[in-house]
């Protein structure tokens, strides 16, 4: 499957956001609690849009990377260090990579949406 980079990117932007945020930020309050903006339907259904149109399996496993951060900088780093190897060396030497494994899923889904 190919991936649009600038649809990843949103994707993984969005699920970083989400979990940078502080706690207090993601939980329902009470009409006399709410002190900033509210948005309508509309433009929460507008802003949650384009990551519908991915499919729930790389969401998810957009979603699993993203709590490590630090990792998916590295490996976004790494693959593009090592663009021009094979697969099967690509997976060799992820193999000796201490990266969690819902990172080490991303790469390969990084190196198709690069073509």
């Amino acid at each position: 499957m190919i991936i649009p980079k600038g649809r990843f990117c949103s994707v993984l932007t969005i699920s970083v956001l989400l979990l940078a945020a502080p706690v207090g930020v993601l939980a329902q309050t009470s009409p006399s609690q709410e002190a900033g903006q509210t948005f309508s339907r509309a433009q929460i259904d507008q802003m949650l849009a384009p990551v519908a149109l991915y499919p729930d399996s790389l969401l998810a496993q957009v979603l699993l990377a993203s709590t490590y951060p630090t990792e998916v900088v590295e490996a976004d780093r790494w693959v593009k260090a090592h663009k021009g190897w094979s697969k099967a060396r690509i997976n060799e030497a992820l193999d000796k990579k201490d990266w969690d494994l819902s990172v080490k899923a991303l790469v390969p889904l990084a190196e198709s949406r690069s073509r």
